[in-house]
């Protein structure tokens, strides 16, 4: 199992920028998927749209006509309400694309996530198989 390094963010709506050599750490990573929708100062928030973007990752190593399926499964949307459900699962479709786009070739399942507040930082840590 492999530990994606600790990455510190400010709490603000900005990420810290990428550094040479940063874009293999999957926590670095798995922040760019998520970093248009981590804005405000709440760790809580963190937490939840890294979730969010951690279980959009593994969605995307599914083939693409299983996906579905496989979120309604593993998120057991049906007990939510209909129109949170469509939001949720919008979103995770865009999360999915994302992923795509900025990381096509990277096939490695992500384990764990871990957002810590830290005072004035979060620290942000992704176990991944490898």
């Amino acid at each position: 199992m492999g530990i994606g390094w600790r990455k510190r963010l400010r709490k603000s709506p900005r990420l810290v920028p990428l550094r040479q050599g940063e874009t293999d750490k999957m926590s670095q990573r798995l922040i760019q998927v998520a970093q248009p929708y981590l804005d405000g100062d709440d760790v809580d928030e963190y937490r939840k749209e890294l979730s969010l973007a951690s279980t959009a990752w593994n969605l995307s190593l599914f083939p693409p006509d299983s996906r579905e399926e496989t979120m309604m499964k593993t998120l057991n949307l049906q007990a939510i309400r209909e129109q949170d459900r469509q939001l949720i699962a919008q979103h995770l479709r865009d999360l999915v694309r994302r992923k795509e786009r900025l990381f096509p070739g990277d096939r490695r399942p992500i384990a764990k996530v871990e957002v810590l507040d830290e005072g004035d930082s979060v620290r942000v840590l992704v176990a991944s198989l490898i």
